[in-house]
């Protein structure tokens, strides 16, 4: 089971940046050259303020945007992006 079941998921519309997490509890784990390219398609869930993403020595890594959670992945491995809101997107709030 997906942790955010029932959580609000949408596409970004584009390719975005994304590396892989593993899940423990509520930290994500940066798994270390994990990066790649995600499918426009690929439907995300804004990460609660009660998770932390987190390098694999454990230090945390502050989003310079949003963090946001791969919503069609299975635990405990995720897609993970930073998400940047541009133009008019970032009037517009998640419900």
């Amino acid at each position: 089971m997906h942790p955010l079941q029932g959580h609000y998921a949408r596409s970004l519309d584009k390719p975005y940046a994304a590396v892989k997490a593993i899940r423990k509890g509520k930290r994500l784990i940066v798994v270390p050259g994990s990066f790649f390219i995600s499918r426009a398609d690929t439907m995300f869930i804004s990460l609660p303020d009660d998770y932390q993403v987190v390098s694999e020595e454990g230090k945390v890594l502050p989003a310079t945007g949003s963090f946001m959670i791969s919503a069609e992945t299975f635990d405990p491995y995720h897609v993970l992006v930073d998400y940047q809101q541009q133009g008019s997107e970032a009037n517009v709030s998640d419900e």
